[in-house]
């Protein structure tokens, strides 16, 4: 039979160590958050430069279409227009749409890293230490009475 008697004082106490290695674990992340941060802006600005690009084009051939309007109509050839109109928006579209998914991964990077690392650590810090290798293991302890705190000793 296994009792685990663990320490029932969960109010924080004070200490005189401000920054532990949780602190380190938590730069560790954010140092990781880096290179991939500078990956998604570098591709931010290759996938911005483009939609500019399809931008540029969609109002030349707006600008050629507002120029020869009585061309167009006169010919009636105002569905080809139309289509090139239409091709050139998709396009700019596109490239909106991957701006905006882009913009949202490096959100979600800089919203949610810290996220990741705060709750593991939160209870890693409260686990008792001594314990970790037998709650890690599927193996039973093999004791009958282990306790956590040294005021439960008799």
């Amino acid at each position: 039979m296994l009792v685990l008697v663990l320490d029932a004082d969960l109010e924080p106490r004070p200490n005189p160590q401000i920054l532990g290695w949780t602190c380190l674990v938590g730069l560790g992340v954010m140092a990781l958050a880096l290179p991939i941060n500078h990956v998604l802006v570098k591709r931010r600005l290759r996938i911005h430069r483009k939609m500019l690009a399809s931008r540029d084009a969609r109002m030349e051939i707006l600008n050629e279409l507002f120029q020869a309007i009585r061309f167009i109509k006169y010919s009636g050839d105002e569905e080809s227009w139309l289509g090139r109109v239409f091709a050139a928006r998709k396009t700019e579209l596109d490239w909106l749409l991957k701006t905006r998914m882009n913009n949202l991964a490096i959100n979600a990077l800089w919203n949610f890293s810290p996220d990741l690392v705060r709750p593991p650590l939160a209870l890693l810090a409260r686990l008792p230490l001594p314990l970790l290798p037998f709650m890690l293991s599927s193996s039973s302890v093999g004791v009958d009475v282990l306790t956590l705190s040294p005021s439960c000793r008799s």
